[in-house]
């Protein structure tokens, strides 16, 4: 099913099970440009009803991998609408060989650059984290930036997201922390994101927040913004 979020941004969602009866929730989103060409991010399983409900939208003219872990599906999309471009975050495309990618995003010469801002999240090279916001509808779309669970299913699941950090709040996963190499990049890419004005937040685990409070954003990212300017300006 497809959720229209108003100004040009649909949504819609799967189902990630893990062993241990953990379930977390799998989003894709699309968004409709002014030339009528679809961006679609981070795909979930393919489900022919549900691109037949994607292709009245308008054409599909990318299919984008956001980072390193988001990938899977984009195969089976791609076979489906085979005159989209496929890009990739950096470093997906040496991962995975078997797809021809038309670009790596956070070059600055994304096709669809007049109307969506990308930015790569620095200093956490393994993840390859990229993020998007698309400025008539001051939606800010991400994957494993940040959790936002308030419905929680699986018996485990709230163990393993209390574990994370991420206990029906937004909020960044713990496991950011293992992963990066550069806390001045990262925190430098933080507030870039800050920096956007995003009204609207859509991410892959969790639900869409349509209004975002005041300063929601900034305590949501406070960890990750933290480290010195003095630092980030020096890395």
């Amino acid at each position: 099913m497809l959720i229209d979020h108003g100004g040009g941004v649909w949504t819609a969602t799967s189902d990630m099970k893990f062993p241990g009866l953990v379930v977390l929730p799998l989003r894709m989103t699309i968004v409709r440009m002014d030339s009528g060409a679809l961006w679609v991010h981070s795909p979930i399983p393919f489900d022919a009803a549900l691109a037949d409900l994607v292709a009245k939208l308008g054409p599909v003219r990318w299919l984008v991998g956001p980072n390193c872990l988001h990938h899977l599906h984009l195969g089976t999309w791609s076979a489906r609408f085979p005159d989209a471009e496929l890009w990739g975050a950096p470093g997906l495309a040496a991962k995975r060989g078997d797809l021809t990618f038309t670009g790596t995003v956070g070059t600055g010469n994304e096709p669809w650059r007049a109307e969506l801002d990308t930015i790569v999240i620095e200093g956490s090279p393994k993840l390859g984290e990229t993020v998007y916001f698309h400025r008539a509808s001051k939606t800010l779309v991400v994957t494993d930036l940040l959790f936002n669970m308030q419905k929680i299913r699986g018996f485990f699941t709230p163990w393993v997201l209390r574990m994370m950090g991420t206990y029906r709040k937004l909020a960044m996963s713990r496991v950011w922390r293992i992963g990066v190499t550069d806390r001045g990049k990262l925190a430098e890419s933080g507030r870039r994101v800050l920096a956007l004005g995003a009204k609207r937040l859509v991410m892959s685990h969790g639900e869409v927040i349509e209004v975002l409070d005041e300063g929601a954003l900034e305590h949501a990212l406070a960890w990750m913004t933290s480290a010195p300017k003095a630092l980030a300006s020096a890395a």
